[in-house]
């Protein structure tokens, strides 16, 4: 599964700083809606929040993956932010985190949305491509980023 290709300028934000869990969570599903061009930005926003409040989505190692489908979305959408400063996401690990990727989906699309999730949990244990998307300070430096963990895995 190709990572970088669901990404482009309009979805990735470097050194984003929203405040806390909720805030950024918040805003990241505002900017995902508005991307996207959804009548109901807040159908989003509550199928993100309400699967958090199940259980939180930080994996540990500064990463978080806060996901939910969503039906107000036509096909799977990821949105990438580095945070700055990192900020306390409930992780196993206690670590705050500072890589986020946000993910939706339509709910017929299950299927590929538990592959792309878990693709993204198996590249994200590279301690290298945490290493590089922390150092990466342009959208395009991300791509390349997943581009060679992408490389790399083949």
């Amino acid at each position: 599964m190709k990572l970088a290709a669901f990404f482009g300028p309009s979805n990735i934000l470097i050194n984003h700083s929203a405040g806390d869990k909720e805030q950024t969570l918040v805003d990241l599903c505002g900017r995902m809606a508005l991307n996207l061009g959804l009548q109901n930005r807040e159908a989003l926003t509550r199928a993100i929040l309400d699967r958090e409040a199940i259980v939180s989505t930080g994996m540990g190692e500064g990463i978080a993956i806060p996901h939910a489908k969503c039906d107000q979305i036509k096909d799977l959408t990821l949105f990438f932010a580095k945070l700055e400063p990192a900020i306390p996401f409930d992780s196993p690990d206690g670590k705050d985190v500072d890589l986020v990727f946000l993910l939706s989906g339509p709910p017929e699309k299950t299927q590929e949305h538990v592959r792309l999730l878990a693709a993204l949990a198996r590249f994200l244990q590279k301690p290298s491509l945490r290493e590089s998307l922390r150092a990466a300070g342009t959208l395009e430096e991300v791509i390349e980023c997943l581009n060679r963990a992408e490389r790399d895995d083949s």
